[in-house]
């Protein structure tokens, strides 16, 4: 079974996911996990989520997703089999970063972006440093940074790191999915993520 987790603090952005997940995957046993504001931050919310969820993979999904692919359930469970991969995503980098992931030059995969058009360079099966946190999946219950990683910002980057810390490599997979809305960044919660996630995982480039 597919569990897919969500932080949610706009209902009827979710309740489009919803509609979407049970169009496009109701001829495959899943659930849907919704977390809400009793968290205070992403990690949190996504570690209750994990408690909850009683599938076999786990999607962590933005609330602001569409799931558009009919192909999604079954490409989203051959991305996550292999014993080794930790978190699988549509689109990411194959090159890691101290700050975004889509500062660097190895940037894989493909999105659906707000106004239809395509956000992503080309459709990719493979490796990944990092994957964006609009959708994360995978079938490891790794511990998520309740205490040390607040808000939203740099917790898709921190978890890559983490997976790749326990010897699991971090995939892309290729499969529609809409994003509603683009990251933000130079607020005062993303620098201090930023600064965070650059002591606790500062990697060569």
């Amino acid at each position: 079974m597919i569990s897919f987790i969500t932080w949610v603090n706009r209902p009827s952005e979710y309740a489009q996911l919803l509609e979407t997940i049970s169009y496009t995957c109701r001829v495959v046993p899943h659930e849907t996990v919704m977390v809400g504001q009793e968290a205070h931050s992403m990690a949190q919310a996504y570690s209750i989520g994990m408690r909850k969820a009683q599938g076999t993979v786990l999607v962590y999904v933005h609330q602001d997703v569409r799931i558009m692919d009919f192909g999604f359930a079954r490409a989203v469970k051959a991305a996550t089999e292999p014993d080794n991969v930790g978190f699988a995503g549509v689109i990411g980098s194959t090159t890691p970063s101290n700050e975004n992931w889509w500062d660097t030059h190895g940037q894989m995969g493909w999105v659906i972006r707000n106004d239809g058009l395509f956000w992503g360079h080309c459709a990719y099966d493979g490796p990944a440093r990092q994957v964006d946190g609009l959708l994360m999946a995978t079938r490891k219950r790794y511990p998520w940074p309740e205490g040390e990683l607040p808000g939203v910002h740099f917790l898709d980057q921190w978890m890559c790191r983490y997976a790749e810390s326990m010897g699991d490599e971090n995939r892309i997979f290729s499969a529609a999915v809409q994003h509603m809305s683009n990251g933000s960044t130079g607020s005062a919660e993303y620098l201090h993520n930023l600064r965070l996630y650059q002591q606790r995982w500062r990697v060569k480039e």
